[in-house]
């Protein structure tokens, strides 16, 4: 920083001063009306000149270096965005390409009577939500039928969905499967009672939520979805109805704690 105590300045609306005091970043002026601090060097940028010729030389060589200094920072933060950006693109481009170009060949078997179990309770908890939903995404890594297209052919039959966002990735997961304790492939085939009026309350009232909501943009992301799995999307959900939503944004493994 030049050194600029007692050195004169000139303000374009309160004229004519003196610089008292500096201390790397500010520097104090004394004025005929008042004392004014000033940012050192974007003042001279503006608002002040100073009558010593060298003095002035040596401010535009500081106003120079900050200028490079943020210029480099903004190339830096902008270097960085774009490696977070290329980063999420190859983490949604090998999602889709591990699942891409599927069909659903999986037929539900028919389940003896005996076989058939009802009352099967509705989760409780965000951790119980949560397990259903890493056994319907392990269905769909696995890749093997027939979880594979069980797990598909609820993706595309569902109406209303859980939304989870990590990783910047979202997926979306049918109430009906991830709406009961401990579901599984057998266990979902085998429940007789299965019914969406019993799911979405359990999971609004675990995301303290009114309910789920239609919401044009997520269906639209949804059917991006169905189509990275490989298939066309219902146009709209069972009976006809709109598409509905939950969304809950997982940050990392601690919103399971």
């Amino acid at each position: 920083m030049v050194d600029l105590i007692g050195k004169r300045v000139w303000h374009k609306k309160l004229g004519d001063g003196t610089v008292v005091g500096q201390d790397g970043k500010r520097i104090t002026v004394e004025f005929a009306s008042k004392s004014s601090l000033f940012v050192y060097p974007d003042a001279f940028e503006s608002f002040l000149k100073v009558e010593d010729e060298h003095a002035a030389a040596d401010i535009q060589k500081d106003i120079a270096e900050v200028a490079a200094a943020a210029a480099a920072r903004r190339t830096e933060e902008a270097q960085k965005r774009e490696e977070e950006q290329r980063k999420r693109e190859e983490k949604r481009a090998k999602f889709n390409q591990a699942i891409r170009n599927t069909k659903i060949g999986y037929q539900t078997k028919k389940i003896r009577k005996e076989d058939m179990i009802y009352d099967v309770p509705p989760i409780k908890t965000l951790d119980e939500l949560l397990d259903n939903c890493a056994i319907l995404d392990e269905y769909v890594a696995s890749r093997k039928d027939p979880e594979y297209s069980f797990a598909l052919g609820l993706i595309k039959r569902g109406t209303c969905f859980v939304v989870l966002e990590s990783d910047d990735v979202l997926r979306f997961y049918p109430s009906r499967f991830v709406g009961y304790q401990e579901n599984s492939m057998s266990k979902h085939e085998c429940n007789g009672s299965k019914d969406g009026r019993v799911t979405n309350p359990a999971i609004s009232q675990i995301l303290n939520s009114k309910g789920p909501e239609p919401d044009t943009k997520l269906d639209a992301l949804y059917k991006e979805y169905c189509k990275a799995l490989g298939f066309e999307p219902n146009d709209k959900g069972t009976f006809g109805v709109d598409h509905k939503f939950w969304v809950l944004k997982l940050l990392d493994d601690s919103s399971r704690s």
